[in-house]
This record gives C-alpha cells, sequence and structure tokens, in this order.
C-alpha cells in the first residue's frame, strides 16, 4: 500500500485536520462491532484526493473572484426617438 503525503504547509495540514475532525463519523467498536473508518478518514489515503484538495484549497480566491467579479456583457443600447403626431 502506497503511502500519502502531504504537499502542503504545516498550517495547511492543521485545517486539514481539523475539517476532517469535524467530519469524522468513525465508529469505534462499540456493542462487539469491530471499529470502522469512516470516508473522511478514507479519502486522507488516497495522494490524488489530498492533491486535488490543496490545490483547490489554495486556488479559491482565484475561482472566487473570477465568479463573483466577472465582467458583465453590455447590452446594446436602443435609443427610442420620439415619433411627431
Amino acid at each position: 500500500m502506497a503511502i500519502a503525503i502531504w504537499h502542503g504547509t504545516r498550517h495547511e495540514l492543521a485545517r486539514l485536520r481539523e475539517a476532517v475532525a469535524e467530519h469524522c463519523e468513525c465508529l469505534g467498536g462499540m456493542f462487539g462491532l469491530p471499529p470502522t473508518r469512516c470516508s473522511a478518514h478514507d479519502m486522507l489515503a488516497h495522494q490524488a484526493s489530498l492533491d486535488h484538495l490543496l490545490y483547490v484549497y489554495r486556488m479559491r480566491k482565484l475561482f472566487i473572484r473570477r465568479e463573483l467579479y466577472a465582467m458583465p456583457t453590455r447590452a446594446t443600447a436602443v435609443r427610442r426617438t420620439a415619433r411627431p403626431t
């Protein structure tokens, strides 16, 4: 099994840990059942998922800027002139 490596900073890793902890649904062997890992912790084992999360986290400001501050297309002005009656 390949080991997933975090390529981000310590601050980004701390934010990832907080997010995983917030969404953790692991069951710890209650009522004689074996412990199970949640999908949030399973995601940490996939290198492609970690790389994509880091990419999106770093690019989010650009994505938001492009979405919210896109220049609207200008409508062509229609000139209305008064008709003599």
